[in-house]
């Protein structure tokens, strides 16, 4: 595609709300498959690039603005990708925007850090390193197909809902074991026991 293509798709990294940065493997791999990545403030444009193959937002620590959200939600409704990733929150923290962007979409974040209790779905003693099930599909076929884990630390539970809209469908990926629970303590939690109000997974 680099000798054949004019135009290489554009991976835009959110920046402006404490994102994590993007480890050199991943942007190597992305680079591999000649997709260029760029850096990409909502604050200094009025929308999107055209160029933009998708957006990542990877980890925020804070929320994006209404506006934000509203040019990412327009982007979308035109076709366009998001790749989202964020991290359980932090005591205090609320991702309202987000969250609402994630609704419109039939997703729906769960407060607190999922705990595993059955030992097959969890790595190195560790109810919090979550060895999720893979479920089919060509995304996940390779892991399947050679045997691979996927290891998830500290990660924050997600439920879907596709029945929002009649154009919208849900796929799930991976998904906790049965037996799982989400700590609503968090970060502070002091024990990995379920109290009565931890709500159960998946």
């Amino acid at each position: 595609r680099y000798v054949t293509d004019e135009n290489l798709p554009v991976l835009y990294v959110l920046t402006g709300h404490g994102e994590a940065e993007l480890s050199s493997s991943f942007e190597s791999a992305v680079e591999k498959e000649n997709i260029s990545v760029s850096t990409l403030s909502l604050l200094t444009v009025d929308e999107i690039p055209g160029d933009a193959a998708c957006i990542l937002i990877n980890a925020p620590k804070n929320d994006l603005s209404e506006e934000e959200c509203d040019m990412l939600l327009s982007y979308l409704q035109s076709g366009g990708k998001l790749i989202l990733l964020t991290d359980p929150l932090e005591d205090g923290m609320t991702r309202e925007n987000l969250d609402a962007l994630m609704g419109e979409y039939g997703m729906t974040e769960v407060q607190g850090i999922i705990l595993e209790t059955d030992r097959e779905h969890y790595a190195f003693g560790a109810p919090y390193y979550l060895l999720p099930e893979l479920q089919y599909h060509s995304i996940t076929s390779p892991l399947r197909e050679n045997g691979y884990y996927t290891l998830l630390p500290i990660a924050h539970g997600i439920t879907t809902d596709a029945s929002l809209r009649e154009d919208l469908s849900v796929t799930e990926l991976l998904t906790a074991s049965s037996s799982s629970f989400s700590e609503l303590a968090g970060y502070a939690m002091s024990d990995y026991e379920q109290e009565a109000d931890d709500p159960k997974c998946p």
